[in-house]
């Protein structure tokens, strides 16, 4: 079974209503004979979508893939993980800040970036990767990271932003913390809470969801309640099909309720992923093919061995 990197998302500054969305697209390279073949990742690339306010909303594609290489600030990038804004630098002087956590050298690291709010949204590295182990004590020990998830729903205190972390373990079980990084100075992180299981335990508004991809912000219509906040959560199932559930949390509540039940994601995220569908048909086909000719091969050894044995050879 091939690794799909699961996509990153991120909102446009300044454009509630406009995503970036990210992906490692793969494809199995077919030999000349059947079941043969060679799984090939492709070089990353990006989308620009647009999304309607609301629980219902739609999404579309406004701009065809680019290349990954167009920015100036993800030069260099080994494994795209996640962003994560930085607190108190959104917005701030005509442009916004991220942390971009990503695998380099089989090594967990992040940079500092910025993108302006102007034309073409120019970007650049305001300071480049270290390593997370030794920089992040909120994040000690923590396995594959998946996605930041903001929690609006707790007032800030003492200038302290909370974010839920979740990542996969060495045994890929599906994992969440929450950390608290504050405002201003050199952004002093925490752990609030360690790692716990998602499934079945803290957060049963994400039971069965196992390959976890990005959780996005649902954007409000203005006759939302205030004190309700949504969030899409993207993911694959068993078959590579990306699904998408909505979740939502009110204010001051620990607990999130499913919104809307998981239905395969439509339109634009559908049309960037459609390519898995096909991909994991191929590889179930290589796979057999692999599997028929390994039962062959047995089969004549087994004829093999029985041959000498009638001969009295063994």
């Amino acid at each position: 079974m091939p690794f799909i990197a699961l996509p990153a998302v991120l909102p446009v500054p300044g454009s509630p209503t406009r995503q970036w969305v990210f992906r490692y697209e793969s494809e199995l390279k077919e030999g000349k004979e059947k079941g043969e073949g060679e799984l090939l990742v492709k070089d990353p690339d990006y989308f620009l979508i647009e999304v309607d306010p609301g629980l219902d909303g739609e999404s579309r594609i406004v701009r065809n893939p680019r290349p990954l290489s167009e920015w100036e600030s993800l030069t260099g990038l080994g494994q795209l993980l996640a962003f994560l804004p930085i607190p108190d630098q959104q917005g701030k002087d005509g442009a916004s800040h991220y942390w971009v956590f990503h695998i380099k050298d089989d090594q967990l690291v992040y940079r500092n970036i910025e993108i302006s709010h102007g034309s073409g949204y120019p970007d650049s590295i305001k300071r480049s990767d270290r390593p997370v182990a030794g920089e992040w004590t909120s994040l000690d020990g923590i396995g594959l990271i998946t996605s930041f998830m903001p929690m609006p729903e707790w007032d800030k205190t003492d200038g302290v932003n909370r974010f839920r972390v979740f990542s996969f373990d060495p045994d890929w079980n599906l994992m969440v913390r929450t950390i608290g990084i504050k405002d201003g100075g050199g952004h002093e992180d925490s752990l609030i809470s360690p790692d716990t299981p998602v499934t079945g335990t803290t957060f049963p508004a994400l039971d069965g969801v196992t390959q976890l991809g990005a959780i996005v912000p649902v954007v409000p219509k203005p006759t939302d309640p205030a004190d309700v906040f949504r969030f899409n959560v993207l993911h694959f199932k068993p078959d590579w099909k990306l699904n998408q559930r909505t979740i939502e949390i009110q204010k001051g509540d620990i607990v999130f309720a499913l919104a809307r039940m998981d239905a395969f994601a439509k339109q634009a995220m559908a049309a960037i992923f459609t390519f898995l569908q096909n991909l994991w048909a191929k590889v179930a086909e290589f796979l057999r093919a692999i599997a028929k000719w390994a039962k062959g091969v047995l089969n004549e050894i087994t004829r093999f061995c029985k041959g000498m044995s009638d001969k009295g050879l063994l």
